[in-house]
């Protein structure tokens, strides 16, 4: 399966800083109580022992995903109560 993802974020092409603008990097904004960005897009990398980075999406040239393993079936307390 083939899936595009686009490499910049909205907003990115109005940006007055030029490095922005041509995804050359991602400028986040946290000014309305949540993180806005613009520039090149970012994956979150979740590695061993939880360790997180973040890569610019144009650095990436292919992801392979592994099958998720399979869900345990709830027990009839879990069921009822969560």
């Amino acid at each position: 399966m083939r899936v595009k993802v686009p490499a910049f974020y909205a907003g990115t092409f109005v940006s007055s800083n030029r490095m922005v603008r041509s995804g050359q990097t991602t400028s986040w904004e946290h000014g309305h109580g949540y993180a806005e960005a613009i520039g090149q897009r970012d994956l979150k990398l979740i590695g061993p022992e939880n360790r997180t980075s973040m890569v610019g999406i144009l650095q990436v040239q292919r992801i392979d995903l592994d099958a998720a393993p399979p869900a345990k079936p709830k027990s009839f307390w879990k069921k009822l109560f969560d």
